[in-house]
């Protein structure tokens, strides 16, 4: 389903169930822009982020959390893993993508949560 002319989107975040916003701004001016190759995954982002296999946290900055989901069966996405950043505040305002790309792999932050 193409949604990228629906903005600013909500998808629920899974294992928190908070709700995460999209906007057109963060997709297109950071996401797509800074990795161009995102531009069609805009639905395996959404997808991350309600149906992760790993969320790991940022020690140094605990308001960034990191959604992960293993796409390796889709034969043109460039890299086994996507990494979705949402900024997850402490003091109850929404959530919001920062930003997303693809990962060779999950490392470097506190796994915080896993899949079954």
């Amino acid at each position: 389903m193409d949604r990228a002319g629906m903005w600013p989107m909500t998808v629920v975040a899974g294992h928190f169930g908070t709700p995460v916003v999209i906007t057109r701004g963060t997709w297109y001016g950071h996401v797509v822009e800074g990795h161009p190759e995102m531009k069609p995954y805009l639905d395996l982002v959404m997808a991350t982020i309600e149906e992760p296999d790993v969320i790991a946290r940022d020690t140094r900055h605990p308001g960034r959390v990191y959604f992960n989901k293993r796409w390796a069966d889709i034969s043109d996405f460039p890299a086994a893993w996507l990494q979705a950043m949402v900024l997850l505040p402490r003091d109850g305002s929404f959530a919001r993508l920062l930003s997303a790309w693809p990962a060779r792999r999950v490392g470097g932050k506190e796994i915080v949560w896993t899949a079954e």
